[in-house]
């Protein structure tokens, strides 16, 4: 995408400006000397423009370098006997540990279970079901091992068990305000400090609690999975098999609705086909609810909360790629979806990648076609790293 800008009949013209403040473009011919003039003149430092990102993502950056600064320097700050309010470092990561261990859900019981909540479409138990109790198995392996890898190190620091190095690793972390590696280990992929993702886990937990207990939400909270694409997957198992479809030529239509979130659906604007989504944030643009599209971000806008999302099954045999999606006005950018904003991630035994999800298309306004949101590099992000 970048390459086409560079490759194109345009460049010939002197008139042609590579971005908006007109500050880069290819100069005329000339002698060599009017090229050092030319490249004299730049800034020292690129502004995002060259890039074709919007001004915004100065600020991603500076945020960026900052948290890692601050990061290193925890890292080698060294341990203190006391800290604030007189208090040990001991009697504060007790008191931590304390507060976390009394505030842990109660691990996921399937003897809970409301009565529309494991149900059978036909000869089969309901797709979204099973992934329900494959999502509780996870989360209730992540309490376990935070349930008594608390317990352990509160005896530690009391001096009745051996301080080991997975607890050493957690006391650091706890002082660090950052999740411990034996958490992570068991975990969903995340970026926030830990006490964002103490609140995260409730949340992700407590959804799966009432979808138990009361049976399928209305708005399925696409950040709470902790495998989003077995979700998808099941989405589409069911399509498949209430309609008698083959499941390998299924894929998603997707639709952003107005309501903002569960408490805006009622039962009559439910749909007959799909799952409704909720949950996502749009990552370096935002969602025009008037106009219904994509639109750049307002200055200092890093992210924006997207509106419910219909997930439909279809099946479509023209499948394109991200490059051949139409330019003309009314085009839709397949907009990549991730789990965290690392937008990296590696292939796990399922042959899908263990942090990108799936390309959700959104409308495009009139003379901003995919390519100029590609260079932006928009996405959707399940969850924000604070």
């Amino acid at each position: 995408t970048i390459l086409n800008q560079y490759y194109d009949e345009n460049i010939f013209n002197d008139e042609h400006k590579m971005s908006s403040s007109g500050i880069y473009f290819a100069p005329p011919v000339g002698p060599m000397d009017s090229f050092v003039k030319y490249i004299d003149t730049l800034p020292l430092t690129d502004a995002p423009e060259v890039f074709g990102m919007n001004a915004n993502a100065d600020i991603s950056l500076q945020a960026n370098q900052t948290r890692m600064i601050v990061e290193t320097c925890l890292s080698l700050q060294p341990r203190k006997k006391t800290a604030a309010g007189g208090k040990t470092g001991d009697e504060i990561v007790a008191e931590l540990a304390i507060e976390i261990e009394n505030r842990l859900p109660k691990i996921l019981d399937m003897e809970n279970a409301g009565p529309t909540t494991f149900i059978k479409r036909g000869e089969h138990m309901d797709s979204l079901s099973t992934v329900l109790s494959q999502e509780m198995d996870r989360y209730n392996q992540i309490l376990v091992v935070m349930s008594s890898s608390l317990e352990e190190l509160q005896r530690a620091i009391r001096g009745e068990v051996l301080m080991s190095d997975e607890l050493d690793n957690m006391y650091v972390g706890f002082t660090n305000n950052t999740v411990p590696d034996n958490w992570g280990l068991v975990a969903y992929p995340s970026l926030k400090p830990l006490a964002s993702w103490v609140e995260n886990l409730i949340g992700r937990v407590n959804f799966m609690q009432i979808w138990l207990e009361n049976g399928q939400p209305k708005v399925f909270e696409l950040p709470y999975f902790y495998f989003p694409q077995g979700f998808t997957t099941g989405c589409l198992q069911n399509h498949a098999r209430k309609y008698q479809l083959p499941i390998d030529e299924l894929q998603f239509k997707y639709k952003v609705r107005m309501e903002e979130g569960l408490a805006d659906v009622s039962e009559e604007n439910m749909p007959a086909d799909g799952v409704l989504v909720g949950g996502l944030f749009l990552d370096g643009a935002r969602w025009d609810r008037e106009l219904q599209c994509l639109q750049e971000s307002h200055k200092g806008q890093l992210y924006d909360n997207m509106p419910v999302i219909h997930f439909v099954p279809h099946i479509d045999l023209s499948k394109k790629a991200i490059w051949e999606y139409d330019n003309s006005d009314g085009a839709v950018y397949p907009c990549p979806t991730y789990k965290t904003s690392t937008r990296s991630g590696a292939l796990s035994t399922t042959g899908m990648s263990t942090n990108y999800i799936a390309p959700i298309d959104l409308p495009t306004p009139a003379g901003k076609p995919p390519s100029f949101w590609i260079c932006q590099g928009i996405a959707m992000l399940c969850a924000l790293n604070d």
